[in-house]
């Protein structure tokens, strides 16, 4: 098969929503804050709004371009500042509810399959990272996939100082893994962010290339065949078969492809 992604190298994974499932760990989270919110009525609504104002904060920041300032910073100087707290003290909720009180649950929410895929990638030959708006490592290890990647990126390293869908981190990305960015396949979840970041591996915008999405099923147990008959379909072969050519899984192939504005 020729097209954008034949003959790939290396494939880059996006991490919330594309090596776990979200809707789970969403509920999950969801029941500790209220559990959490029964024991402590006072303080409960000011957690709440914090958390509502980082995740926002962090949207309107994916166009950040100051060479000369930290977005591991920024991401929480911004909405501290808004909600009149002091920035370490809105850093110290995220870590706890964002970044460390979901990992118990992240087992749970994997895709079925997933280490298998990613062992059948390895096999090939085919070098894997992860290339994520959140730091990625304590999440891997908690899924039991860190000793199959190869590199782990996050938006919020030096290096990269940058939110997707900006390139740099894409591109940086597929340089650690050794691979040309050409023949670096990227796999995510959003279109507005992986789909249109993942798409400058293979060329500018309006260039017609694409990055390769898949979406959320009903039928988790399918997701993992969805994504390997993806990959093969877009020359990510070695050893990898289709298990599921026929399967019901609703996914997106290739499906954000950028036109200009």
């Amino acid at each position: 098969m020729t097209g954008p992604f034949s003959a790939s190298d290396a494939v880059l994974f996006d991490l919330d929503g594309t090596l776990y499932r979200l809707a789970p760990m969403r509920r999950r989270m969801l029941f500790e804050l209220m559990r959490w919110g029964a024991a402590h009525p006072l303080t409960f609504p000011r957690l709440m709004s914090c958390l509502r104002e980082f995740r926002s904060a962090r949207e309107e920041l994916r166009g950040f371009a100051d060479p000369d300032r930290a977005l591991a910073d920024v991401q929480y100087e911004v909405p501290a500042e808004r909600l009149g707290v002091p920035p370490e003290e809105l850093r110290s909720m995220v870590e706890e509810w964002m970044f460390k009180r979901p990992l118990p649950f992240l087992a749970g929410a994997a895709w079925p399959g997933l280490r298998e895929v990613l062992l059948q990638l390895k096999a090939s030959g085919v070098r894997l990272g992860v290339f994520s708006d959140y730091a990625p490592e304590s999440k891997l290890e908690a899924l039991g996939v860190r000793d199959l990647f190869d590199v782990a990126l996050a938006a919020t390293d030096r290096e990269v100082n940058r939110f997707k869908p900006d390139p740099r981190g894409f591109i940086l990305g597929a340089e650690r893994l050794g691979a040309a960015p050409g023949s670096t396949v990227y796999v995510g979840d959003r279109a507005d962010v992986d789909g249109v970041g993942g798409a400058y591996l293979h060329g500018p915008v309006g260039s017609g290339k694409t990055a390769l999405m898949w979406a959320q099923t009903r039928d988790s147990a399918e997701a993992i065949e969805a994504l390997t008959n993806l990959l093969l379909d877009h020359g990510v072969t070695g050893p990898l078969r289709a298990r599921a050519r026929g399967s019901r899984t609703r996914c997106v192939h290739a499906s954000h492809t950028l036109a200009p504005h």
